[in-house]
């Protein structure tokens, strides 16, 4: 992930920032999912990384490409992960959107640019079996993730890479 398209982002969501603190009551609870949709959309620049049992799964099911090959646009797709319906694998931000909100809100009323890159850069996503999320969710903190290390550890979920292994792999049909 680059820092030069995260700075496109940081900086809008800067701006998003300043506007809304101009406004009260619904106004600002539109900023707020502007805002959230903004750091929901740097999935799509994140690293991305697979647990070893989404590996296998997908091993089992015949796909020969590394998993972090695949966007969420790919997953129902029969050209892509053939998991109709979601049923199979889920598109985890392993530093959740609500947690990265949380911490640019707490930024105050008029973040730099650089401050709001600061925790865009903690945006991942993981490739992990339903099943792995429904053991995420159960210990508590499904939205609000301060320490997505213990968080996996406790949920029993293993990663198959390194972060500084992972990278964005751009998808064959969606980028």
């Amino acid at each position: 992930m680059t820092d030069d398209v995260l700075l496109v982002f940081a900086e809008t969501i800067s701006h998003l920032m300043v506007a809304r603190e101009k406004l009260t009551g619904h106004g600002s609870r539109s900023y707020d999912e502007l805002i959230a949709l903004a750091i929901r959309k740097v999935d799509e620049v994140a690293p991305v990384n697979v647990s070893g049992a989404a590996h296998a799964k997908a091993r089992e099911l015949g796909l020969e490409k590394d998993l972090r090959q695949y966007c969420w646009f790919c997953q129902p797709q029969k050209r892509g992960m053939k998991d109709n319906g979601r049923t199979i694998f889920h598109w985890e931000h392993y530093t959740t959107v609500d947690e990265m909100a949380r911490e640019v809100h707490l930024l105050g009323e008029n973040p730099t640019p650089h401050d709001v890159l600061t925790v865009l850069r903690r945006a991942k996503i993981v490739w992990i079996l339903k099943s792995e999320n429904v053991e995420l969710d159960k210990s508590g903190v499904r939205s609000r993730r301060m320490d997505p290390v213990a968080a996996y550890k406790d949920a029993r979920i293993e990663l198959m890479h390194d972060w500084d292994d992972c990278r964005r792999i751009p998808c064959e049909w969606h980028g």
